[in-house]
């Protein structure tokens, strides 16, 4: 998954994953694994949002460290999902398409970032994109609680 850091953030990414791997194993509920990535989600977007805030270029440092760290465990639940939930067969189809749409919006990310920056200031730009991601999850939350309660499940 695209790193909160832009590339920046390889060691929390790591870390992240490195934490997160046992949790994935004892969570066997798809439902609950689902809520924590989307918690996982949400912090990263709240780093996002939080850096465009900071007054010092060292104050980054442990944000995208934290938010590396929860981009790390969100790649992990989201692999750990996809492999449970996609027969063997499709496995390598469903990770591919995975993988391109997270790259492609990256990249249209990275362009459409760039194009606005000619109309506006860095800073206002990524708190917009750290707002609209954790709008996103909040909305994208409501479904899958109500999902997870109908299957008996509680993220």
């Amino acid at each position: 998954m695209a790193g909160a850091g832009g590339g920046r953030d390889h060691g929390g990414i790591v870390a992240g994953a490195w934490a997160l791997a046992p949790l994935t194993r004892r969570l066997t509920d798809d439902g609950r694994l689902l809520g924590v990535g989307l918690l996982l989600l949400g912090g990263c977007c709240l780093a996002v949002l939080v850096s465009a805030a900071v007054p010092s270029a060292w104050l980054l440092v442990p944000i995208w460290l934290l938010g590396g760290l929860l981009n790390g465990g969100n790649n992990v639940v989201s692999n750990v999902l996809l492999a449970r939930r996609v027969p063997e067969a499709a496995r390598g189809r469903a990770y591919a398409v995975l993988g391109a749409a997270v790259q492609g919006a990256g990249m249209v990310g990275l362009a459409v970032g760039g194009l606005l920056l000619d109309l506006a200031d860095p800073r206002p730009l990524v708190a917009a994109c750290g707002t609209v991601g954790l709008l996103a999850v909040a909305a994208f939350a409501v479904p899958v609680l109500r999902a997870a309660r109908a299957a008996g499940s509680t993220p």
